[in-house]
């Protein structure tokens, strides 16, 4: 089984998955930025036959600081709406709120950030009945560092990396606050709430769309501290630093 995804960038601007998918048997696609050219591709793909799933990012952070090249979250999420509206099947996309930022930066709350997000979703149609995908960040030391050198704390005191146990008990209770959605995570072991389901971000719940079935039993292949994608994932993209969205939480180093 050969499950491709668009971890490593960002689907939207590289744009280098496309001559790949075929030799897929799924691939997800993962996204802050589903511009028409990204909607072109997607709807060419389907009509052809192949097997897509789109993670649509957004966190309600675009042009911030925080994600300075990345669209609000109304163009965001409008464009998801134009590309089920085109016949791109509903089952088949994810609201992806990764990360959720639980502080406040220059007056911005971001848990706040993150239920416009949702509220909006709401307003256009898109939940409920949508799968949505929520992490909390991840604080590195260069992460930290960068925020310093833009003139702003950090997210988490000290050296911490992890969200504070009330700061992730903020991020339960936005979770609470809709129980007509399930939220899914994945490698967020201390994120707990009824109506969240720990799932990596490729599970058994993709390859049933399709009626497919994984060929292993092996989950986490990358040795991801309480990762639970299935083995079998291939990733499509190849950079290993940031892409042209400059997010200042990015795992990569600029």
């Amino acid at each position: 089984m050969k499950i491709g995804i668009t971890e490593r960038g960002d689907a939207g601007i590289d744009f280098s998955w496309v001559d790949k998918v075929p030799d897929m048997n799924l691939t997800i696609l993962v996204t802050k930025n589903l511009n028409i050219k990204f909607r072109d591709h997607v709807m060419l793909q389907h009509t052809l036959g192949r097997r897509l799933v789109v993670h649509a990012t957004c966190t309600g952070w675009g042009g911030t600081f925080m994600e300075p090249n990345v669209p609000e979250y109304q163009a965001q999420l409008g464009n998801l709406r134009e590309l089920i509206d085109a016949g791109f099947p509903k089952a088949q996309c994810v609201l992806r709120i990764d990360p959720i930022i639980p502080a406040s930066f220059d007056g911005i709350d971001g848990i706040d950030q993150a239920r416009k997000v949702i509220a909006y979703a709401r307003e256009l149609g898109l939940l409920p009945g949508m799968r949505v995908r929520v992490s909390v960040v991840d604080e590195y030391r260069h992460v930290k560092d960068r925020l310093k050198k833009m003139g702003f704390g950090t997210i988490y005191p000290n050296d911490a990396k992890y969200a504070k146990s009330e700061q992730m008990a903020k991020v339960r209770d936005l979770c609470l606050e809709n129980p007509d959605v399930t939220f899914e995570s994945c490698a967020e072991p201390y994120l707990k709430a009824r109506n969240v389901t720990a799932t990596g971000c490729v599970s058994e719940k993709d390859l049933s769309l399709f009626g497919l079935t994984p060929d292993t039993d092996n989950l986490n292949p990358q040795n991801r501290y309480g990762c639970l994608c299935l083995a079998g994932k291939h990733e499509l993209l190849t950079n290993k630093r940031q892409c042209p969205h400059k997010c200042a939480y990015c795992y990569w180093r600029s």
